[in-house]
């Protein structure tokens, strides 16, 4: 039996799978992972919004539940390391986590591969002088949240917030 799209879900047979369901699967055998498909059942169901909808609600979410105050504080203690010009890189990387603290979900954090050694030893230095603390802090949050199951998708934004936190220079927000 071929497989057949009604209204973003294809009907396929009970043997098929995803490499049946979409031929150019075959040529990379990792790529439904990638893929917005997913194989419920005897239905290939396709994602056309790209989760936008559910960041959007965790976004709103995270927000009203203490991710504009977290923000805010990122804001004020990146404006305040920006006074000298020594604090100017830190104090920059400081706003790029409140912005990141701000909307956290739908964003990733990668870790810039051409980075060069001035990324290492900002990064040094950003550990001496404690700024670790705030990648502890999300850890702790992190773990407290996913106790419970409802706090499962802020407890994973909060390691988010930790990965970036403790090694911020070389790191890159999409």
């Amino acid at each position: 039996m071929t497989p057949y799209r009604i209204d973003g879900i294809v009907k396929a047979s009970a043997g098929s799978s995803l490499h049946d369901l979409n031929p150019s699967l075959r040529a990379h055998p990792f790529a439904a992972k990638a893929s917005k498909e997913c194989l419920v059942g005897n239905f290939l169901v396709t994602s056309l919004d790209n989760g936008s909808v559910m960041n959007f609600l965790g976004n709103i979410i995270w927000f009203l539940l203490g991710g504009f105050l977290t923000a805010m504080m990122y804001f004020i203690g990146g404006l305040a390391m920006c006074i000298t010009i020594i604090g100017i890189p830190f104090g920059v990387q400081i706003m790029k986590l409140g912005v990141l603290a701000l909307w956290p979900f739908g964003k990733e954090v990668r870790t810039n591969p051409t980075s060069g050694c001035l990324t290492t030893a900002f990064n040094v230095l950003w550990i001496i002088f404690g700024w670790w603390e705030i990648a502890l802090t999300h850890l702790v949050f992190g773990v407290i949240l996913c106790i419970t199951i409802i706090g499962i998708p802020l407890g994973t934004q909060h390691f988010k917030l930790a990965k970036y936190s403790m090694f911020p220079f070389g790191c890159i927000i999409r």
